[in-house]
C-alpha cells in the first residue's frame, strides 16, 4: 500500500524580507517507514532502519540544546552530507546511493528524531 506525502519547505530572509517556498505531493510505492528517537554519540552509529530498505524522504530533527548532529551516506564516509544544530530539523530525498545512513555527535550523546519513508 502507497503513502501519500505532503512536503512544505520554506526560508525565510528576515533582513531581506524575502520567503522562498514551495509544497508538493509525493506518493511512495510502499507503506514502510522508520522512525524513532535514537541517541546518537560521538562514534558514528547506524541509524535504526528496521524494515525499511528502499529509502525516500526524510526527516531529521536534532533535539539536543548543545550538539551537532551530523549525517553521513554510509559507515565511514569521508564527509558528512548534513549537519544539524542544536533545535535544526531538515526534510531530504536520499539518493540511490545511500542505503544505511550513519549519525555522529559532536561530543558526548545527542538525540536524532527521525521517520523515513519507503520510495
Amino acid at each position: 500500500m502507497a503513502r501519500h506525502l505532503t512536503i512544505e519547505v520554506s526560508l525565510t530572509d528576515n533582513d531581506r524580507g524575502t520567503t522562498w517556498a514551495n509544497s508538493f505531493d509525493v506518493t511512495t510505492s510502499d507503506d514502510t517507514v522508520a522512525c524513532g528517537e535514537q541517541p546518537i554519540g560521538a562514534s558514528e552509529e547506524a541509524i535504526d532502519l528496521g524494515q525499511l530498505t528502499t529509502l525516500g524522504w526524510g526527516y531529521f530533527e536534532n533535539l539536543d540544546e548543545t550538539r551537532t548532529i551530523e549525517l553521513r551516506k554510509a559507515t565511514g564516509a569521508p564527509e558528512d552530507i548534513i549537519q544539524l544544530s542544536p533545535g535544526e530539523s531538515m526534510v531530504i530525498h536520499f539518493g540511490s546511493d545511500v542505503s544505511a545512513p550513519f549519525a555522529i555527535a559532536s561530543s558526548a550523546t545527542a538525540i536524532l528524531r527521525y521517520v523515513i519513508f519507503s520510495i
